[in-house]
């Protein structure tokens, strides 16, 4: 069953991460190479510098971050810091990362089928897909949303746990009401996956940035889309290639 499951999740997260990588490619990329122009604007003018989003949203190109330095220290650029050059290679190494994070969305689905006992079927699939957007990409942007380079941002410690705060409590409660559909399981449910938004996630000192507010607005709207889009693939396909292998078995 292992093996089944590993090879369904690697094709259907291959499958997503390649629609995730297409979106970037036209809907992200271009935002985030826009608001790089403005990033040591923002940062010199407004304090410590931004550290990478710890929750990878489309479009954060990662094989081109530079280092970072500690906090209050401003910006520190490594000369001998690779990078990928503009064009092919930035664009292969991107499409490269999507497709690793789309097998890892593939492989959480997978396992939360597993620990369930609740199969993912074609027919299911995208609300698996839209339920982990849920909790994996639109209740944490609720308070942290995407980030462009540049954008002002409180320190990375704080915002990774209450992240992974906000997930949890959002696995969690989800769990409750798929596995104890009743009345107190579901109020039980409703106040954890709140408790992170009532506590409030983490803040910078000052929302100021040198990135133009449309920009951000039209960034953050385009990367929830694009995770939506891709969980729901995800999903669709896990539930197509978790079917072709039962089918072979059989």
């Amino acid at each position: 069953m292992f093996t089944r499951v590993f090879f369904a999740a690697i094709l259907a997260g291959i499958a997503a991460g390649l629609v995730l990588a297409a979106l970037q490619h036209y809907r992200t990329t271009p935002l985030i190479i826009a608001a790089e122009s403005f990033e040591g604007k923002s940062a010199h003018a407004h304090g410590p510098a931004k550290e990478p989003p710890a929750h990878g949203e489309p479009g954060h190109n990662h094989a081109t971050d530079h280092k970072e330095p500690e906090a209050g220290t401003g910006h520190d650029h490594d000369p001998n810091a690779w990078a990928p050059d503009d064009g092919f290679e930035r664009t292969f190494y991107s499409a490269l990362s999507d497709v690793m994070i789309a097998i890892g969305f593939a492989f959480l689905l997978a396992a939360a089928s597993l620990l369930t006992g609740i199969a993912i079927t074609p027919a299911n699939g995208a609300l698996w897909g839209l339920v982990a957007f849920a909790v994996f990409s639109l209740s944490p942007a609720a308070g942290l949303p995407p980030e462009l380079p540049g954008m002002p941002a409180a320190d990375l410690v704080s915002r990774q746990i209450w992240w992974w705060t906000c997930v949890i409590t959002g696995v969690i409660g989800v769990g409750l009401i798929a596995l104890k559909p009743k009345p107190l399981f579901i109020l039980i449910a409703i106040a954890l996956i709140a408790a992170p938004h009532l506590i409030g996630a983490p803040q910078p000192v000052s929302h100021e940035a040198a990135v133009p507010a449309y920009l951000i607005q039209t960034y953050v709207a385009n990367a929830l889309f694009i995770l939506a889009v891709t969980w729901v693939v995800v999903g669709t396909a896990l539930g197509f290639t978790l079917k072709s292998h039962n089918r072979v078995e059989s």
